[in-house]
């Protein structure tokens, strides 16, 4: 299923985290594409913000202009770099690989080059995460918000996949959730837990087209529980010791949730495991 999956990286710790996951989750015969970004709001500062937001392009006094083009040599052969790191370590796992430098807003970029790929798999912080506006969120979240692709996150160490939890609340994405979680019970001796929020009689109902769904799958377990959405999955997640966390995409309804907050991006900001939403 995960046969063409895009990796960004930044020389981070992050970055190469997410390599290892990338290579625990695919099969032998995917490609791997390393994808390093040059921010532009690094290289040319105001006017990079000009250029994103619509505002007025300000004059540039030619010294500035100097030292932006200093600034994209530097990172642009940084950026080289890292990506040949990246082929090392792909062939080290042995793992096909392709890479590609670009400049310009790193969500953007990233999102676009994901549009052909199967799956996106990246670090949640990454190397400017001391920096990060907690309104505007980081260029994860921004990510995880916009690709047209499933987005793994990876949140601390990689983790070889054994159990998963996948949360079911009868939506496309959500049952998006539960076909990616059958294809992983394919392979290798794993354990699947379902979880539905919600009261009897509905929770019973969304149980029922999860069983439907996943019938023949052996080695999964049904979990209904009440309470806040979020909270709770994280809360089972965590009880479960689960490697990886599945959970169903934005909604028709995506502005209001990035300006009042939702179940995936709550989930997807305090999960400590490993996050693939779907799509």
């Amino acid at each position: 299923m995960f046969e063409d999956v895009l990796v960004p990286v930044d020389g981070s710790e992050d970055g190469w985290r997410a390599l290892q996951q990338a290579v625990w989750v695919t099969g032998e015969n995917a490609t791997l594409h390393g994808l390093y970004v040059v921010d532009v709001r690094l290289v040319e500062g105001p006017l990079a913000y000009t250029i994103a937001y619509g505002g007025v392009i300000p004059y540039t006094e030619p010294v500035e202009m100097d030292v932006s083009l200093e600034m994209a040599d530097l990172l642009e052969k940084q950026g080289k770099k890292v990506l040949e790191e990246f082929a090392r370590r792909c062939k080290e796992s042995g793992r096909k690989c392709t890479t590609e430098l670009r400049r310009g807003i790193i969500s953007k970029e990233i999102c676009e080059a994901a549009e052909s790929r199967d799956l996106i798999v990246m670090g949640k912080r990454g190397e400017g995460a001391p920096w990060a506006s907690f309104l505007l969120g980081s260029t994860y979240e921004a990510v995880v918000r916009a690709a047209k692709v499933p987005v793994l996150g990876v949140a601390g160490e990689a983790r070889k996949i054994r159990k998963m939890l996948a949360a079911y609340d009868g939506s496309p994405r959500a049952r998006d959730a539960i076909k990616y979680a059958a294809w992983f019970m394919e392979s290798g001796d794993r354990e699947l837990v379902v979880l539905v929020i919600g009261k009897p009689q509905r929770g019973e109902a969304l149980l029922e087209e999860a069983r439907q769904a996943l019938k023949g799958v052996q080695g999964v377990r049904f979990v209904r529980r009440t309470g806040h959405a979020a909270e709770t999955i994280l809360s089972v997640a965590e009880s479960e010791e689960v490697d990886l966390l599945l959970i169903g995409g934005y909604s028709r309804r995506r502005f209001i949730s990035f300006l009042f907050g939702s179940t995936v991006e709550q989930v997807v900001r305090k999960a400590e495991m490993p996050v693939l939403v779907c799509r």
